[in-house]
């Protein structure tokens, strides 16, 4: 038969999940090599030199540069922006629970267990399990708000444990596979730790969620797992019909003629679903990109509702084993219950985005960074974009970490080339399409630009000239690199220093890079906005100790 066969669904869960990081990285790679190659011509113009940078008079400031060099071991202050990423925090906790409270009343109900409140809430607990993921992803690489959400998570399992120890919960025996109450060896299991137990029955198989969410191929991984869950469905469906006794008769006549044997006609029925399937599943993937281009979704909600999806699934393979059909049905219905509350929790918070005032932030660095710089903008954005877009200068090195599922599709049908700017005129296009609107759950999106040849150079001039704040990412930084000794100097020329900010370590060439803007310093475009500063000082951030805290610190000056 067609229908669901039992375990099936988890296991193609798991063999997607499985296969999703492979399939990921080698996609990413080949996007690298190909932003690469449309990059080439580029390091030729790292030899435009300082003096050629502006056809413009150039003046002498009115005060000698100053450096102020911070370092910040906690973030202070933060204010309305951590007040805002806290009301999305409560907003998906709330959100979870209902999901996690609805699919154990409905499990327990359809299963015919009691609904004792330790057991619901063991239970509950569990299924609201993907909640602690969608938070980590939110707040970012924040080590010490990431062990909050933990401490608080298991510190509610553990507080049911001692619930349990304190109303005296007797103990009960876990017998092995050929174990039953009258032979064979059996554990028994204190009573205090029935919630943690029932939780990890639960819980352990959405841990098949870590799998897709991996940093390495966390851009694209919902759009790979899609596609590899369809297509692997198509082969399930193909066996499925196999089994069917006359499909069985003509494929067994059929591998005798062939010489195929037993096996290989498994496997040709299996492949031949896949690639039957192949078509709605890149019909899938494709209309989730449209959706995400229209705006109807954010990347970060696209990959939240993938999380909770797979537990939906995940929860629709236990209730199918307890009611069949209508524990299909039935799993729908936390999954509903949860889109709904979010939806809600969140209108407020998108309201508010769309009646702000337009705010960018510019991020350079040096490349060939790439873990160091996705931590810095997976910093960054989670509190800068629920305030404003920021804007990169795409690279290797983070082309691929946040790469946006329509460009993933456009490089997928070969048609990345388009992406890049290659001439003024496609610069001012890109420039003018930059997407600048929030997202309908509040947050705003990074916007890459793809840059060909020598046109780098505008394109960063004009962003420039567009931010709030520039954010210089100089760890790592020499005066070999040519290229960061021209965006140091437009920087100058274009951007106030009460707006920029340099990030430094150890690793920085600190007296190379002081001693270079004082040299440009003396003489900028005539019309930079730092010609009357007094004093003039440039921030210089240590993120030696803490880059999480100093970065977060900076941001807590832009409110």
């Amino acid at each position: 038969m067609l229908g669901l066969q039992e375990g099936a669904l988890i296991f193609y869960l798991l063999l997607g999940a499985c296969m999703t990081p492979l399939i990921g990285l080698l996609a990413l790679r080949a996007f690298k090599r190909a932003v690469a190659a449309n990059m080439r011509g580029a390091e030729a113009s790292l030899s435009f030199g300082a003096a050629e940078h502006s056809p413009q008079p150039r003046r002498e400031p009115a005060a000698p540069l100053g450096f102020r060099v911070e370092e910040a071991t906690s973030d202070k202050g933060t204010g309305s922006r951590d007040r805002m990423i806290w009301r999305m925090v409560t907003a998906h906790t709330v959100a979870g629970l209902v999901f996690g409270i609805t699919a154990a009343i409905l499990l327990l109900t359809l299963s015919g267990t009691e609904l004792l409140p330790l057991r619901t809430a063991a239970v509950s607990l569990a299924f609201a399990w993907p909640t602690v993921l969608a938070l980590l992803l939110l707040v970012g690489p924040d080590r010490r708000i990431q062990m909050r959400i933990l401490f608080c998570y298991f510190g509610a399992l553990l507080v049911l444990c001692v619930l349990a120890w304190l109303t005296g919960l007797s103990s009960f025996p876990l017998w092995n596979a050929e174990g039953d109450q009258n032979g064979g060896w059996h554990l028994v299991v204190p009573g205090f730790l029935t919630p943690a137990v029932l939780w990890a029955i639960e819980a352990t198989p959405s841990l098949l969620l870590l799998l897709f969410l991996n940093r390495s191929v966390r851009s694209i991984g919902p759009l790979v797992l899609v596609f590899v869950v369809v297509t692997l469905a198509g082969s399930h469906v193909a066996l499925s019909i196999l089994a069917m006794e006359p499909v069985m008769r003509f494929a067994a006549g059929l591998a005798v003629a062939t010489g195929l044997g037993a096996l290989g006609a498994i496997l040709g029925f299996a492949l031949i679903g896949v690639l039957a399937a192949a078509w709605p599943a890149w019909r899938v993937t494709r209309y989730i990109s449209d959706c995400y281009a229209d705006k109807r979704f954010s990347d970060f909600m696209l990959t939240v509702t993938v999380i909770w999806l797979l537990e939906t699934l995940l929860l629709a393979s236990s209730l199918w084993r307890e009611q069949a059909a209508i524990g299909l049905i039935a799993a729908s219905v936390p999954f509903i219950a949860w889109l709904v509350t979010l939806h809600i929790l969140l209108r407020p918070l998108a309201r508010a985005a769309g009646g702000r005032p337009e705010r960018r932030l510019l991020m350079l660095r040096v490349f060939g960074f790439s873990r160091r710089s996705q931590r810095l903008i997976d910093l960054i954005g989670a509190r800068w974009r629920l305030l404003g877009g920021i804007d990169l200068i795409a690279a290797p090195d983070l082309a691929a970490s946040i790469i946006e599922p329509d460009t993933f599709q456009e490089f997928v049908r070969g048609r990345l080339r388009d992406h890049f700017v290659r001439s003024p005129a496609d610069l001012d296009r890109r420039i003018a399409k930059l997407d600048r609107a929030p997202d309908p759950d509040g947050r705003y999106r990074i916007s890459q630009t793809f840059c060909s040849g020598e046109i780098w150079k505008q394109a960063v001039t004009s962003l420039m000239r567009e931010a709030s704040l520039v954010i210089m990412d100089l760890r790592g930084f020499g005066l070999e690199r040519l290229g960061c000794v021209f965006e140091l100097q437009t920087l100058l020329d274009s951007v106030p220093l009460s707006r920029l900010a340099i990030l430094v370590d150890v690793t920085t060439d600190r007296d190379g890079l002081e001693q270079l803007a004082r040299e440009r310093w003396h003489s900028l475009d005539s019309s930079s906005p730092n010609l009357a500063i007094v004093p003039a000082e440039l921030c210089l951030l240590d993120v030696s100790g803490s880059e999480a805290a100093a970065v977060l610190y900076r941001l807590a000056l832009e409110r």
